[in-house]
């Protein structure tokens, strides 16, 4: 049914097409014929370009009520899509099929470390690796175009059960322990087939680095992601005119040998998990490291706060569990990146690349 004029109505709109004279002939689908809009219907005995019986047709919408009305004689059309899109038409009857996909994070560590994980219920395959489906369980990181170089900064959850470990530590406690810290994260969607189906493709959704941890439960972690714009972020030039070094210690520049300073111990009565009791603590080990190698907390690695020489070690952070006796540990020696320290501790002045003679900024006035 053709309709010369008709306002206010798009291709798709459902009408109904009603006869004055025999009631309700029809309900057909609005669309473009040529340059006019046109009702595809099936009227008995009218095929297309048959101009209808005498009388007045009018057209009504569901939601609209009556939207116009066209004279005799009427032009009958017939679209050539009708038969997929009409009554009982395939399209109908078998319509899109699901879209099946997983979503698949990638985290690389500043070690070069990757582990790979998937949302979906089983291990996905893709771009040369499987995403397995048994790790910790991470939501979040919507793709986000914007203009400019604004760093886009988001947040995820990644939840973890004690039994996921990274080099023996609970996801957890290593994510708290700092061996994500800087770690690359890329999020992508991949497609499948089916519901389990083969892979047939993927993109990449995100791609940045954890900035922070925001939040550690028994449970479950809240990170924050920053995109890869954050590099945009850095202090140029790298090396500034400083008092102390700029050398992070026992790095390749520091060249101090780390087994050098280590001392391995064990803890004993006494200890918690803030304060480490050990007769071989010394004054250089403040600001170091104490990683642990055998109880609860084996592989936990923690910042030297405080020493009391001879006698115990304090704790910047409490540990997962407090020690037991003989719990065993290696604590190295701390820098606090002074000419002093590098000359008498480490003896290494060669290596020192601080500028202690350099002008405070008062004197320039």
């Amino acid at each position: 049914m053709k309709i010369n004029s008709f306002l206010g109505y798009i291709s798709g709109s459902t009408l109904t097409v009603t006869s004055v004279l025999s009631g309700t002939v029809g309900t057909g689908q609005l669309f473009n014929n040529s340059g006019l809009l046109s009702v595809a219907v099936s009227v008995t005995g009218q095929t297309g370009g048959t101009t209808g019986g005498a009388g007045t047709y009018s057209l009504s919408n569901s939601s609209n009520g009556s939207v116009g009305s066209s004279g005799s004689p009427v032009a009958f059309s017939t679209h050539p899509l009708w038969p997929l899109i009409g009554s009982g038409g395939s399209a109908i009857a078998n319509p899109d099929s699901p879209i099946a996909f997983a979503e698949c994070y990638t985290f690389t560590t500043s070690t070069g470390a990757a582990y790979r994980w998937t949302s979906y219920d089983q291990p996905i395959p893709y771009g040369g690796y499987v995403f397995s489906a048994s790790g910790p369980l991470v939501q979040g990181l919507k793709s986000k175009a914007n203009v400019g170089l604004e760093v886009d900064r988001q947040q995820i959850q990644i939840s973890a059960t004690p039994a996921m470990l990274i080099n023996g530590a609970p996801f957890l406690i290593a994510l708290r322990d700092g061996a994500f810290d800087g770690a690359a994260v890329q999020r992508d969607r991949v497609f499948m087939s089916s519901p389990g189906g083969s892979v047939v493709g993927g993109v990449t959704m995100f791609k940045g680095f954890i900035s922070t941890v925001d939040q550690v439960g028994r449970t479950m972690a809240t990170v924050t992601i920053a995109s890869a714009l954050v590099i945009l972020d850095y202090d140029m030039p790298r090396n500034l005119f400083s008092p102390t070094c700029i050398h992070s210690l026992y790095d390749a520049g520091c060249g101090v040998p780390r087994g050098t300073f280590g001392a391995s111990g064990t803890a004993a009565s006494g200890s918690n998990a803030s304060t480490v009791v050990w007769s071989g603590a010394v004054a250089g080990h403040r600001g170091g490291s104490l990683v642990w190698t055998s109880g609860a907390n084996a592989n936990v690695r923690s910042t030297v706060k405080s020493v009391s020489a001879g006698a115990s070690l304090g704790l910047m952070y409490p540990l997962p569990f407090a020690p037991t006796v003989g719990d065993a540990f290696t604590v190295y020696y701390g820098c606090d990146h002074t000419q002093s320290t590098c000359q008498n501790v480490f003896g290494n002045l060669a290596n020192f690349r601080g500028f202690p003679y350099v002008p405070p900024p008062e004197m320039a006035y």
